[in-house]
């Protein structure tokens, strides 16, 4: 009898650690469980700290680049209006305007010889497209019948600041005895005229 109470005691001492260890388990799984949320709960919250603090850094690098482009913009307007304060014309509209009229009136005239070369009424013609602006400007500064002028076969714009009138630029690209240059000896585009101080030239090629 005592033999089989002893080993009854022991066998209820190795079920009672047994449930002692799974118990233990149990609590152990469920604490990691725990931690493993609470873990997982707090990387989302550092995250969007992150996130925030990226954000604020990304905000104010625009802020400053924005800041410095709109100085940049700032400076260069001013440095414009200072440029445009010191190119100011010294001319008066009345001036301005009638350079304008000369300049028009050159480009008319070039345009009609065209049209007179290709329909074979004019044999020779080199337009003053382009340089209207600074021959004109010539014309203005120097005085015909004073001063001395060697214009070349494309100073039209000279000629007509000097007070060359449009018909004789047709009689002169026609090669008509009426051509005040030349009376038709000289090529068309070829300018001289004793009044206004306009010296003939020939044009050598070669």
């Amino acid at each position: 009898m005592p033999s089989t109470s002893t080993s009854k005691s022991r066998s209820n001492k190795k079920n009672s650690k047994a449930k002692k260890k799974q118990s233990n388990r149990v609590l152990t799984s469920r604490t990691s469980k725990k931690t493993a949320k609470k873990k997982t709960k707090k990387t989302p919250a550092r995250r969007t700290t992150a996130k925030k603090k990226a954000s604020a850094t990304t905000t104010s690098t625009r802020k400053t680049t924005a800041k410095k482009k709109a100085s940049k913009v700032t400076k260069k307007s001013s440095t414009k209006k200072s440029s445009n304060a010191r190119k100011k014309s010294s001319l008066t509209d009345e001036q301005l305007k009638q350079a304008y009229q000369l300049m028009l009136k050159s480009r008319y005239i070039d345009e009609k010889i065209i049209t007179l070369y290709k329909q074979n009424k004019c044999h020779f013609q080199i337009g003053c497209a382009g340089h209207e602006a600074i021959q004109i400007a010539v014309g203005q500064v120097f005085e015909a019948g004073t001063d001395w002028f060697y214009p070349y076969y494309r100073d039209m714009g000279v000629m007509v600041s000097l007070g060359m009138e449009a018909k004789d630029f047709m009689l002169n690209a026609m090669n008509k005895e009426d051509d005040p240059n030349s009376h038709g000896r000289q090529m068309p585009n070829h300018y001289g005229s004793v009044d206004m101080r306009v010296v003939n030239q020939s044009s050598p090629t070669g």
